[in-house]
């Protein structure tokens, strides 16, 4: 439950970093939550669009081969 609470904490300063324009940071920080929880979907596809607006197209579609398809 810890876990999951973390993640779900995590997942919402994500976002605000995602809208304040720091996609960098925001990415650094989903990934950390896919680390522990790897069957979050929603998070993988938020990490995917911070990924795109930082411009790491490359990382992105990285992300979606392993946690999308």
């Amino acid at each position: 439950r810890h876990t999951e609470d973390v993640a779900t904490v995590s997942l919402a300063l994500a976002q605000t970093l995602l809208e304040a324009g720091s996609s960098s940071r925001a990415a650094y920080l989903l990934r950390s939550i896919l680390e522990y929880k790897p069957d979050r979907e929603d998070v993988a596809r938020r990490l995917v669009a911070a990924l795109t607006a930082a411009g790491r197209l490359s990382e992105a579609d990285a992300v979606r081969g392993k946690y999308l398809s």
